[in-house]
């Protein structure tokens, strides 16, 4: 049979270092090695005898002994327990190694062993010189050979650690059956749970180091990957599961977590399923339960799928290719499946987009049926407060700031809606600008632009007005409600008409230094109605009350260089309204008056006209009887005609 060299052989010198030895060899040669150690030749005892007057196994140097050989061939060494049988065999000078259990620690003799604790069959049976190592569980570190500090707790972990001799696997935990059992020279790697990081560096090629893994069969295939972290079953159960060695620096906090990453780099999900279906994609962070838990699901390669961030339970949970996109809030941009660029922060933000881009969304519901038809064709929208742009499918180019602002927009483009319910009931209408609580808000037209608290509300489908003022175009200047109109434009309110602060005035810049005379003989003037109605009046010296600019143009035309005439500025009067009203009664007299003598003279002349008329008509009838006597005349005589 072998003898004590021989067996050192076997163990430790005929062994290829590169590949880990497979459980189904370990489990032969376990026995085959304490066969050995049972037909190995008689060695004196190196044992002192016992300490007299004290129980069985109570030696000296602080050492404990029970069981067949244990502690056999102790020579210096001390502080050693050693119960079962062969337990800490060839001990020699090693100190304070503990060993419970049939062949544990049987090999550690070497110079600077000691301090290990081996508790099961066969833990650490090959262990040589190794030191501080902690193995608890059958087969548990059998292969470590000089590697130390490590420590594993349960059956088969650390299996294969350090079984190439090199002493390159130190500072690993494995808590939990088969974790790390395949690790063979890679470090600081800590594995808790059961089959946790148990393909961990089966390659021997000392790469995958630094990995934690905390959860049943969690980074369980991982091979050569380094820097990974995951917490929770299956997190992260496929990492590296190819050997590349490229998913690296992963962080996986959840059941099932980031489960079939195998490629992926720089991804972090925490929650349950967060990131679960990820393959290849990297640079996406997932905290929430199911956040973004298909992306990645074709594994189509970069840029599909990289860099998304998903905060809150299920958010971006659909996505598979789109890239580039932030939701933060439960269910935010949870329909997503390809589209990029996408900002969605609050519950349900951005809850149906499916393929449209660039669109934020800043608010509980806020663009919540962006691209629910999935058509792509909802783009470049920014909406910011609670239900903003809530109903849009298809617009485009909106930007709506406060809470339902745009809230029913379906279809509508290139709006700009600032205020709280801003054009809420707009649907289709576009190219409109609301800015002011309430601005538009029963409008769904086209290119009006309203400035103003609760401005333009009696809008509803006409288009082309501008409207400036808290309740311009919803109040006149007199207080009565303005009409669904076209092409106006309103400046002001009711309010600075005037009210406790007295009359209200205006003051405009860049007119009063500007003088001006319509071409060169007419004078027009802005004028005022007493609605407050603006228009022009234009007057000439020699044509007074020349209607403007699409009036006659006067018959006398007077020289640029001659002075235009100027009455003398009226007395103020205490109520302007009522002057207004005097002079505009003035001119409708003047009219009256002017139109009476038009009337006149028309009477007069269609009176003329009658008389002429019946006169011809006199005349030709005279005329057709003088024709009548003439045809009777001329007529023959009536025949008889005889009977025969």
């Amino acid at each position: 049979m072998y003898s004590l060299i021989e067996l050192k052989t076997l163990v430790s010198g005929g062994r290829d270092p590169a590949p880990s030895l497979p459980l189904r060899r370990g489990f032969l040669l376990i026995p085959l090695i304490l066969v050995c150690f049972a037909f190995l030749p008689q060695m004196q005892a190196g044992l002192p005898p016992e300490i007299p007057g004290n129980p069985d196994g109570c030696y000296p140097a602080f050492t404990t002994a029970e069981g067949c050989n244990a502690l056999h061939q102790l020579f210096g060494g001390i502080g050693n327990t050693a119960v079962g049988w062969y337990s800490n065999f060839l001990a020699g000078d090693a100190s304070f190694n503990t060993s419970v259990g049939a062949g544990t620690l049987a090999l550690d003799s070497g110079a600077g062993a000691g301090q290990n604790t081996a508790v099961g069959t066969a833990a650490m049976i090959l262990n040589l010189s190794g030191s501080g190592n902690t193995a608890v569980g059958t087969n548990a570190l059998v292969f470590n050979t000089v590697a130390s500090d490590n420590t594993g707790v349960g059956n088969f972990v650390l299996y294969n650690n350090d079984s190439s001799g090199a002493g390159n696997a130190i500072h690993n935990t494995a808590v939990g059956s088969f974790a790390l059992e395949s690790n063979t020279e890679a470090r600081n790697n800590t594995a808790v749970g059961s089959e946790a990081l148990e393909s961990n560096d089966s390659t021997g090629n000392n790469t995958a180091s630094n990995n934690t893994a905390v959860g049943w069969e969690a980074m369980e295939s991982n091979i050569d990957a380094a820097r990974n972290t995951a917490v929770g079953s299956f997190a992260l159960q496929n990492n590296d599961s190819l050997g590349n060695n490229v998913a690296l620096d992963e962080t996986a906090v959840g059941f099932a977590a980031l489960q079939f990453n195998v490629d992926g780099i720089g991804n972090t999900a925490t929650g349950s399923g967060a990131l679960r279906n990820n393959v290849i994609a990297g640079g996406n962070t997932a905290v929430g339960g199911g956040a973004l838990l298909f992306n990645d699901f074709f594994a189509n390669g970069f840029p599909f799928g990289f860099f998304n961030d998903a905060v809150g339970a299920f958010a971006l949970t659909s996505n598979t290719d789109g890239f580039s996109n932030n939701a933060f809030g439960n269910a935010a941009l949870v329909s997503n499946t390809t589209g990029s660029n996408n900002t969605a922060i609050g519950d349900v933000a951005l809850f149906s987009n499916q393929v449209a881009s660039l669109n934020t969304a800043i608010g509980d519901a806020a663009l919540a049926n962006n691209d629910s038809d999935g058509s792509g064709a909802a783009f470049d929208n920014n909406a910011v407060g609670v239900l903003a742009l809530f109903a849009n499918v298809d617009g485009s180019d909106n930007n709506a700031v406060g809470v339902s602002a745009l809230v029913a927009n379906v279809s509508g483009v290139q709006n700009e809606a600032m205020g709280t319910a801003a054009l809420l009931h707009n649907v289709g209408g576009s190219f409109n600008v609301a800015m002011g609580d309430a601005a538009l808000n029963n409008a769904d037209a086209l290119f009006n632009t309203a400035v103003g608290f609760n401005a333009g509300q009696n809008l509803v489908a006409s288009g082309e007005n501008i409207y400036l003022g808290d309740t311009a175009g919803t109040l006149d200047l007199d207080g009565f409600a303005v009409p669904d109109e076209s092409q106006v434009t309103r400046i002001g309110s009711v309010f600075t008409e005037g009210g406790l602060a007295g009359a209200g005035q205006c003051f405009i810049g860049g007119i009063r230094n500007n003088g001006q005379a319509w071409n060169g003989v007419t004078v027009c003037q802005v004028t005022i109605r007493i609605d407050g109605h603006l228009g022009v009046d234009c007057l000439n010296p020699n044509n007074p009350g020349n209607p403007g600019f699409n009036g006659t143009a006067p018959q006398a035309p007077v020289p640029h260089s001659a002075p235009q005439p100027r009455s003398a500025p009226p007395l103020a009067p205490n109520r302007p309204q009522f002057q207004a009203m005097n002079d505009k009664v003035e001119k409708l007299e003047a009219t009256v008056a002017q139109q009476e003598k038009q009337i006149e003279t028309l009477t007069a002349q269609l009176k003329e006209q009658a008389e002429t008329f019946t006169a011809q008509l006199r005349e030709q009838a005279a005329q057709i009887q003088k024709v009548s006597a003439q045809v009777e005349m001329i007529k023959p005589a009536p025949r008889v005609v005889e009977n025969r």
